[in-house]
C-alpha cells in the first residue's frame, strides 16, 4: 500500500482537477478549492522552504497555522519533505505559548510552521521565552518557492510521519511516535469501515491538531480518493447548525464528531432551522472520541428523524492516539448494540457484569441501570486483550479491565519517553508473547464487541466505593439544561484528608445570570439521587472555564488544579460545612 504522500502524488498526476478539500467560513460559505494538483504544488513548496530553512529529514517541525488551507498545506509539506510533522493548537495568550514552547523542547525542534497573522499575535511571546524570530516560518512564505520545486522525500514504512502530541484526561503531553506504516494500515482498515472510496463526501469540523480530525478529516480522504469539506472548529461551538447545514448542502455521505456534538445539536438547533435540513444522504455518522451514550443517539435520532437521518447511520467507535486512530467500530446498518448494566456491580472490586439486552430506544439510564453503547468489534489486522490493570492477566469475558491493543497500527511509543513507553507499549503480553498497548481506558468484551466504561485513571473513590466521573458528569448534564453538553467535570480534592467530590459545571452563555442557587441544589440532589454522594462542592462557572484536551474531553486533573489554585472565573459555588464525621 502507497504513503499518503505517494498517494498524493499518484491523485496529483492522474486527477489533477479533482477536488480534494474545499474550506467553508464560519458561516458556511464556501471560501477555498484545493484540488489534488494544487495540494501537491503547495506541499511541494512548503518542503523547498523547510529544505532552504536547513530542515533536514527526520527533523521536527511543530504545526501552529490556523485550521483551513494553510494547516493542510503544512501537514502535507512536512510529510513531503520527509521531516516530522508536530500538530499543535494554534496558541491564543501567554500560557498557550508556553505550552507549545515546552513541546518544542521536548520535540527538540528547531522550526514551526505558522502563518503572518499568527506572528503578530504571538511572536512576540515567543521571542520573551527565547525563541528565535528565525524559527518562526510563515505559510505564506512558501509561496515565493515556485522553481525548481523538490521531489517527495523518500517514504520508509518504518519513518516516523508526525508526533501526536496527546495529554488526554489526565498526565502530561507525551508525543506518540506514528510512522508511515501505521498510517498506511490505519487509513486502510479506516476508509474499509467508512465506505471510503470515490463518489463519497465527508464534511468535517474536527480539529486537524487531534487524532480523530487529522486522520479521519485530512488524511483518510486523500488516501480513499473523496473530497472532504472543511469548517473552522470553533464554527461548530458557535453554530451547530453549520455543520448539519454543511452536510444537508453537500450531500454528504461521511461525518462524524464526539457524543457530545450530537447532544448539543439536539439542545440548540431550533425548528426553524430543523426544517431546512435534509439528511438522509448521511449514512455513517460516527460517534467516538469520549464515551458513547444510547440516551444521546435516541434523542438526535429523534429529533433530526423528520429531516431524514437514520439511526442506523449511527456508527459508534473506538480509538486511541497510540494506536494511530480506529480500533473498533460498530458496523453499522442496524440499531447499535447495547447492554443494560447494574451500576452497583459497575462499583464493585470484581467488577462483574451482566448481560441482558437493552433496547435504546426504550431505556435510558437510571439511579440503579446504565446503558453501556457495543463500540464494535476490532477492525483489520488488530486485537484486542482485556487484562486486570494491576496484574497485567487477561480477564474473562464480560468482566472489566484495561483495554489492550495489538497490531500494525500501534505506534512505536513515546518520543524520548522510554520508562513510558515502556509500560503502556510493552508491559502486556498474552500467552503467546505477543505485545500490547495499555490503553488507560476501562472497558469488557461481550459477544465479541467492545463495551468502554470510563478511564483507568478517572475512577473516583469514596468510602470504599468506586464511580466514574463520566457517570457523575453525566448525570448532572443531562438532568441540567443549564449545563454545557461536555462542560461538567468531576474529581476528588487531593487537599483533603478525607475523599470529597468536588462538581465544576460550565453554564450556557444565555444562563449565566439570575438565581444561580437552584440550580447548584438541584445538582446535589440529582448526584445524590443517582449516586448516593453528597459533594463536597459545586462550582459554576463561564462557558470555556473546564479544560479540556483537542478532541474535547474533559481533563479533570488540570480542573482540579484549576479549582485549587483559584484560576476558575467563577459565577456561583457552594461548599458544604465539614461535620463531625469528617
Amino acid at each position: 500500500m502507497s504513503s499518503i504522500i505517494e498517494k498524493l502524488c499518484e491523485r496529483a498526476r492522474t486527477s489533477p482537477s479533482q477536488r480534494a478539500f474545499e474550506f467553508l467560513s464560519s458561516k458556511g460559505v464556501s471560501e477555498q478549492v484545493l484540488d489534488y494538483a494544487e495540494l501537491k504544488r503547495s506541499a511541494s513548496r512548503v518542503a523547498a522552504m523547510l529544505k532552504s530553512a536547513g530542515a533536514v529529514a527526520g527533523e521536527r517541525i511543530l504545526i501552529l497555522c490556523q485550521p483551513g488551507p494553510e494547516y493542510v498545506t503544512a501537514f502535507f509539506g512536512c510529510l513531503y519533505a520527509g521531516t516530522v510533522a508536530v500538530p499543535l493548537f494554534p496558541p491564543r495568550n501567554r500560557l498557550h505559548v508556553s505550552r507549545v514552547v515546552s513541546i518544542l523542547k521536548d520535540a527538540q525542534a528547531s522550526l514551526l510552521l505558522c502563518n503572518t497573522k499568527g506572528v503578530g499575535r504571538y511572536g512576540a511571546f515567543f521571542s520573551e521565552m527565547g525563541v528565535p524570530d528565525s524559527a518562526l516560518l510563515t505559510i505564506d512564505a512558501s509561496e515565493r518557492y515556485v522553481d525548481e520545486l523538490p521531489e517527495p522525500a523518500v517514504q520508509l514504512p518504518q519513518n516516523t510521519a508526525f508526533l501526536q502530541y496527546t495529554s488526554g484526561s489526565t498526565g502530561n503531553p507525551k508525543g506518540v511516535m506514528v510512522s508511515n506504516q501505521n498510517i498506511q494500515h490505519n487509513l486502510g482498515m479506516l476508509n474499509e469501515w467508512l465506505g471510503g472510496k470515490p463518489g463519497e463526501i465527508m464534511v468535517s469540523w474536527l480539529p486537524p491538531y487531534h487524532d480523530m480530525g487529522l486522520i479521519a478529516g485530512l488524511l483518510a480522504p486523500v488516501m480513499g480518493g473523496y473530497p472532504c469539506v472543511l469548517m473552522p472548529p470553533e464554527t461548530f461551538a458557535h453554530s451547530p447548525f453549520v455543520w448539519l447545514d454543511a452536510i444537508s448542502r453537500y450531500r454528504a455521505t461521511i461525518s462524524g464528531a464526539p457524543n457530545f456534538a450530537y447532544s448539543m445539536c439536539c439542545q440548540r438547533i431550533t425548528n426553524e432551522h430543523l426544517s431546512t435540513l435534509d439528511l438522509a444522504s448521511w449514512r455513517h455518522a460516527f460517534n467516538g472520541a469520549e464515551p458513547v451514550r444510547a440516551r444521546t443517539m435516541a434523542e438526535f435520532s429523534a429529533r433530526f428523524a423528520a429531516s431524514g437521518f437514520d439511526l442506523r447511520a449511527f456508527a459508534p467507535c473506538y480509538g486511541l492516539a497510540e494506536s494511530t486512530l480506529i480500533v473498533t467500530g460498530y458496523a453499522g446498518e442496524k440499531q447499535p448494540s447495547s447492554l443494560l448494566v447494574d451500576r452497583q456491580i459497575l462499583q464493585d472490586e470484581k467488577h462483574a457484569i451482566i448481560n441482558q439486552q437493552l433496547d435504546t430506544s426504550r431505556v435510558q439510564d437510571s439511579p440503579v441501570w446504565r446503558s453501556l453503547v457495543s463500540v464494535g468489534p476490532v477492525i483489520g489486522q488488530q486485537r484486542l486483550l482485556i487484562v486486570d490493570p494491576d496484574t497485567g492477566l487477561p480477564s474473562a469475558e464480560r468482566c472489566v479491565g484495561e483495554i489492550c491493543v495489538s497490531g500494525p497500527s500501534v505506534a512505536a511509543g513515546y518520543w524520548q519517553q522510554e520508562q513510558a513507553t515502556s509500560h503502556a507499549f510493552y508491559s502486556v503480553k498474552d500467552d503467546t508473547g505477543r505485545v500490547y498497548l495499555r490503553s488507560g481506558d476501562l472497558g469488557f468484551l461481550h459477544e465479541g464487541e467492545l463495551y468502554v466504561t470510563g478511564r483507568l485513571k478517572d475512577m473516583i473513590i469514596i468510602a470504599g466505593r468506586n464511580f466514574y466521573s463520566e457517570d457523575i458528569e453525566q448525570s448532572v448534564v443531562t438532568s441540567q439544561s443549564k449545563v454545557v453538553a461536555n462542560g461538567c467535570a468531576a474529581f476528588v480534592s487531593e487537599h483533603d484528608i478525607q475523599e470529597n467530590l468536588v462538581i465544576v459545571a460550565e453554564l450556557e452563555r444565555t444562563q449565566r445570570h439570575g438565581n444561580l442557587q437552584d440550580v447548584m441544589i438541584d445538582i446535589q440532589k440529582e448526584v445524590w439521587m443517582k449516586h448516593e454522594i453528597n459533594p463536597q462542592a459545586v462550582v459554576l462557572v463561564s462557558p470555556g472555564q473546564v479544560p479540556r484536551t483537542s478532541s474535547g474531553k474533559v481533563r479533570r486533573k488540570a480542573c482540579r488544579q484549576a479549582w485549587e489554585n483559584g484560576e476558575l472565573k467563577v459565577l456561583d459555588q457552594w461548599a458544604r460545612e465539614p461535620s463531625m464525621a469528617d
